[in-house]
């Protein structure tokens, strides 16, 4: 039997949108046209945040605001936007990402390590399965959500190009993401087999719980 692995509080993601309830947050709720266009890669650094600061102790002051509804979610994204602002071709680098995302959690009196795993567009230097699935693991066994950032779905058609969205947990080969406030599972060893633009996964850790790096080598 395969086993899953999973970040430990999947309700803490939950967002109430008036009637309805949402899986960490949509991009859809940025003020301008320009951030809803392009803001899945802020929207998913602070369902992160707001994950981090209700799970790991000494991490609330990541977020300011109560993120459990969609007026303090809204304020959360539109602050995190500052720090991991898409440009012209939107947030296209988990560097950048991971960059913001440290510095963020700095001015917020809670330095923050990024373990990023780059898939590069061409096969013949991409990771293997193994090694996202280590890092996949690794990370939900210390309760910590994973970015994952795909620039081409490849053969998987519930999933868009271009864009970033909140990964949870994994069993298999399959990984469970939270996008545009909806839950989903998608294949990933399929994913890893047929972009054609590859992509790559970045996870934020608290430096005070930081022991050992990801197994990805």
């Amino acid at each position: 039997m395969t086993d899953m692995f999973s970040i430990r509080d999947k309700n803490a993601l939950l967002i109430k949108d008036g009637t309805e309830t949402r899986f960490a947050g949509n991009q859809e709720w940025y003020s301008t046209e320009r951030k809803r266009l392009s803001g899945c890669g802020p929207t998913t650094c602070s369902a992160m945040m707001w994950y981090l600061a209700q799970t790991h102790a000494g991490c609330a002051p990541l977020s300011p605001f109560d993120g459990s509804d969609r007026q303090g979610f809204t304020r959360l994204m539109e602050d995190v936007w500052h720090y991991t602002t898409p440009g012209r071709m939107g947030l296209n680098s988990t560097e950048r990402f991971a960059t913001g995302a440290e510095r963020y959690g700095a001015e917020c009196g809670v330095p923050l390590k990024a373990h990023v795993l780059d898939v590069p567009e061409y096969l013949c230097q991409r990771p293997s399965y193994e090694q996202v699935q280590n890092l996949l693991e690794w990370a939900f066994v210390r309760d910590l959500p994973v970015a994952f950032l795909n620039f081409s779905n490849g053969a998987l058609h519930n999933l868009d190009n271009w864009h970033w969205v909140l990964l949870v947990a994994l069993k298999g080969g399959s990984a469970q993401m939270y996008d545009q406030g909806e839950d989903h599972m998608i294949r990933l060893e399929k994913w890893l087999r047929t972009t054609t633009l590859g992509g790559g996964f970045v996870v934020l850790q608290p430096a005070a719980e930081e022991r050992q790096a990801p197994a990805t080598a």
